[in-house]
């Protein structure tokens, strides 16, 4: 997961609570019910972000909030770990309400990218307003483009029917495709990267894989960068969900010089790639993390140079998939 940055509370707070839904999923308890300590802290928007968690996870109609901690099945408590300079970790820890309940201890977390406090002469740190950090021109968002017919997906032509964008929550059939665009500065270099349900992650751009050609279309802005390239002689241009995995993510890096490019480049190179459906993970859960360890420290080193932004598919039990805006 890349960092988020200062003054996105509410990203992070959806974020966690899809996360911790789909571990809460797993419990073997129908309908669990959540206690949220109050969460003390001296980060505001760590605090703001465990405020936000209550109204995410209610959305989910078979997860119950309960304001007394003894009508719960599981307590859910909020923690930051700083990790190096000003990245830090916000994670979220579940426990069983009950020292002798059967149910599991899980976890999930995020990344926050934040400005290095500064010590006063007392050795006291003064409190700071909550700031975006010098990153590249935004990466803007990830759009999830699809075909006006789904039925033509299957098909060797699956955009002769035209294409639309989707904005919001929208829902494509768990057996549809897509392709992925965003503007970028016209100097800048695009890069793309998923990862499945499962945590395992694929490269998909740069790619060897003759299907998942990047197209670039210069416009007046900068221009727009679609994934996989929708006219390429023989190949079906489109993506397709995992439909073994209750989530993907999809991820872009935009980066604005050659340096930074490199960089990038050669840590995606590390990644297993997906190809035409085949996706061997290769990585195990130890080297995933190492690696996305690394990406960080990359992207907070490169970070004037440097944007990212995602997009989350999760697929529904009714052969439907929902995409949101992350």
């Amino acid at each position: 997961m890349l960092p988020f940055v200062q003054g996105q509370p509410d990203l992070m707070a959806r974020q966690l609570a899809d996360d911790l839904y789909c571990r809460l999923k797993q419990l073997p308890v129908q309908n669990p019910k959540l206690y949220i300590q109050s969460y003390e802290s001296d980060e505001a928007q760590a605090r703001t972000t465990m405020a936000l968690l209550t109204h995410y996870l209610a959305r989910f109609g078979d997860v119950l909030i309960e304001k007394k901690q003894t009508d719960a099945d599981l307590t859910i408590k909020g923690k930051t770990h700083r990790i190096s300079g000003n990245l830090q970790q916000f994670w979220i820890l579940v426990q069983p309400a009950e020292a002798a309940s059967a149910l599991p201890d899980i976890s999930v977390s995020i990344y926050l990218l934040s400005g290095p406090a500064q010590a006063t002469a007392t050795g006291a740190v003064p409190a700071q307003k909550e700031r975006p950090v010098r990153v590249a021109k935004s990466a803007g968002v990830l759009q999830i483009i699809t075909p006006r017919k789904p039925s033509l997906c299957g098909t060797r032509h699956p955009w002769r029917s035209g294409e639309r964008v989707l904005n919001g929550q929208a829902a494509i059939p768990k057996q549809g495709c897509f392709a992925l665009e965003i503007a970028a500065p016209t100097e800048s270099r695009g890069f793309f990267f998923k990862k499945r349900g499962d945590g395992a992650l694929f490269r998909l751009a740069p790619s060897e894989c003759r299907h998942l050609g990047v197209r670039s279309s210069r416009n007046s802005n900068g221009k727009t960068l679609r994934l996989p390239s929708r006219h390429r002689r023989g190949v079906e241009g489109v993506l397709h969900s995992d439909d073994h995995s209750g989530r993907e993510t999809y991820y872009a890096i935009i980066t604005n010089d050659d340096r930074s490019a490199g960089v990038v480049a050669a840590h995606l190179a590390l990644l297993p790639e997906s190809c035409h459906g085949y996706e061997d993970p290769q990585l195990n859960a130890e080297e995933l993390m190492s690696w996305l360890q690394k990406l960080d420290q990359l992207m907070l080193e490169h970070a004037s140079n440097v944007a990212w932004t995602s997009r989350d598919i999760i697929l529904s039990n009714a052969n439907n998939s929902l995409i949101n805006i992350y």
